[in-house]
């Protein structure tokens, strides 16, 4: 009975993880970078439920600035988060998605307070 349990959860957890996709983009790096933006849109008819994060080429992930992607975001709308890049180095952005949505996504490393695009790289 409980090897029975055991392959039970084991099949639960992995239908779950497989229900998932991840969203990457590539490393970028500007010279007089300051900010880094991930923004996401949901183009499909439901609302999905996702998850982000900005990582540094030395520091790992980034502490958010801010996160406006806490609720399950919605058909035809759009989220980000923002993170203060405190070095010179590469950045990247992942988003965690539901399978089979038509959610895509852009990077944007930024100056400061204006947050004036310097280079972009797509999420896949």
């Amino acid at each position: 009975m409980g090897r029975i349990l055991i392959v039970l959860a084991a099949l639960i957890s992995m239908g779950t993880a497989a229900n998932a996709t991840t969203l990457v983009s590539g490393a970028i790096y500007a010279p007089t970078q300051q900010s880094a933006w991930c923004i996401l849109y949901n183009g499909g008819g439901t609302a999905v439920s996702v998850s982000g994060r900005i990582t540094n080429q030395f520091l790992g992930s980034l502490p958010l600035a801010f996160n406006g992607c806490t609720q399950p975001l919605a058909a035809g709308a759009f989220c980000g988060i923002l993170a203060n890049i405190p070095n010179k180095a590469a950045n990247a952005c992942t988003f965690v998605v539901p399978s089979g949505q038509a959610v895509r996504g852009t990077f944007l490393i930024t100056t400061g307070s204006n947050y004036t695009p310097l280079t972009t790289s797509e999420l896949r």
